[in-house]
């Protein structure tokens, strides 16, 4: 079994790269793609010798710098549209008394959610929304959304690589308790 999945590593050379770092990004865009899951396959690819580390945490928090970049425009935009047609039908719920709200509570906590952002699954890009739509400033908002990119990524690469270091043992425990629940 771990030939298999061995082999399949192997082959996806450069593609791993791409593959996680678009991940990491589209996880901004379309919250329910796994984008922690591939993250953690990129800890077990490189403890299982096929991939460099620092390539594997470059592609990912690049990945995850542009899917927070995108979800900060896509909140520029929701409040340049609003603005501009204050009485058009309104986009995702965001009325002119709720965008004040979140305008209040990104003042106050927009720091703290842009740092813990990677460690929310499910609403970091409503995050990086939040910010585009509320108007704090790009560089420190994209800043902090780096750094907790690289905190999470390192996370979650240890991780994979705990798991990638114990794929033999995973694998003859799992054929142990099959053999043990067919008896």
């Amino acid at each position: 079994m771990l030939e298999w999945f061995d082999a399949a590593l192997m082959t996806l050379g450069f593609f791993a790269f791409v593959g996680l770092g678009l991940a990491a990004c589209l996880e901004y865009v379309f919250p329910p793609i796994p984008g922690d899951t591939m993250i953690l396959l990129g800890g077990v690819m490189v403890v299982r010798g096929h991939q460099s580390l620092a390539l594997v945490f470059i592609a990912v928090v690049t990945g995850s710098i542009l899917g927070s970049t995108l979800a900060y425009a896509f909140g520029v935009w929701l409040r340049r549209r609003m603005e501009r047609k204050p009485h058009a039908k309104h986009l995702f719920g965001l009325t002119p008394a709720r965008l004040a709200s979140i305008d209040r509570q990104m003042a106050r906590w927009g720091a703290w959610l842009l740092i813990l952002n990677r460690f929310l699954p499910g609403i970091r890009s409503v995050i990086f929304i939040a910010a585009g739509s509320s108007g704090l400033a790009p560089g420190r908002t994209l800043g902090l959304g780096a750094v907790a990119a690289a905190l999470h990524t390192a996370a979650v690469l240890a991780a994979g690589y705990a798991v990638g270091g114990n794929l033999d043992r995973l694998e003859a425990w799992a054929a142990h308790s099959q053999w043990v629940v067919g008896s």
